[in-house]
């Protein structure tokens, strides 16, 4: 990754610098996101690529800018599957707002001596479209990203997936995946009938908007809030466990007598304390 000077910056060197960023898993999705936000307010006013940034833009991008070293310097576990994995689950998320959606997939595995992690996998993040939709329809649209994610991970994993469930804190996408597509109109209809073509074998079900680790996607995170002073910069992959619902401890009962509950403190857990100093 390469850190270019960010004075007398235009679109061109903008979209330069931003393509540096390699993370092929998304696995920076809420910090990258914010960079893609930014460029499309650049395409959004036209300005031409040699062009020189207008003040408030060479401002914002300033401190854009002075976050990308950051990046390099954020480590993830990778180990996402326990030695000798006996059960294997893969869990998605999607969320949405009125600038971006994104979804991310944990990978959640048992071994033969019944002890369990759960580890992030991968994700990805999408500029909302500028035609403005409603909250539903990009909620649809970060469920489409979602499915599509899921795809390409059962694909590239090569390995046996026991369980899969694929999670959304919008009532109205579960009513929508639930129903014959040609019920709704055209746009929900495609998007949901590739949903249920994709995902035919997944269980859908809903999680409240508080336990949603692709919020802080959505949401958009600066770098720094990555890091933890506790753990030497090392980020946790928001462990999440998935059981029957037992005696209420930190977690959130879901729906179907399952629930989600939170094991770290960071990167897509604990968001009271991350999205303080978030954008809103």
């Amino acid at each position: 990754m390469q850190h270019t000077d960010s004075t007398q910056s235009t679109k061109r060197r903008v979209l330069a610098t931003t393509a540096t960023i390699f993370h092929p898993l998304g696995l920076l999705s809420p910090a990258v996101i914010l960079y893609k936000i930014f460029l499309q307010k650049l395409w959004q006013d036209k300005l031409q690529w040699n062009e020189p940034l207008p003040s408030q833009f060479q401002q914002e991008w300033n401190h854009l800018h002075q976050t990308i070293p950051q990046l390099s310097r954020i480590k993830i576990n990778r180990k996402v599957i326990r030695p000798r994995a006996t059960n294997l689950q893969l869990h998605g998320f999607c969320d949405s707002r009125e600038r971006a959606y994104g979804a991310c997939l944990f990978i959640y595995s048992t071994d033969v001596n019944n002890k369990t992690s759960s580890e992030l996998l991968c994700s990805t993040s999408k500029v909302a479209p500028l035609k403005q939709l409603t909250i539903p329809r990009l909620e649809l649209c970060a469920a489409t990203l979602l499915s599509k994610l899921y795809k390409k991970a059962i694909h590239a994993l090569n390995i046996t997936v026991n369980q899969s469930y694929l999670w959304t804190d919008s009532s109205i996408i579960l009513t929508w995946i639930q129903g014959p597509p040609n019920k709704w109109k055209t746009f929900v209809g495609k998007r949901v009938a590739y949903i249920q073509e994709t995902t035919a074998a997944v269980t859908w079900r809903h999680v409240p908007s508080q336990s949603n680790p692709a919020d802080l996607i959505s949401r958009a995170l600066n770098p720094q809030h990555y890091q933890h002073p506790h753990n030497g910069g090392m980020v946790h992959n928001g462990l999440y466990s998935s059981h029957p619902v037992g005696p209420q401890q930190r977690s959130t009962h879901l729906h179907m007598t399952w629930k989600l509950e939170m094991c770290t403190l960071q990167y897509y857990s604990l968001k009271k304390t991350l999205l303080q100093d978030s954008p809103r």
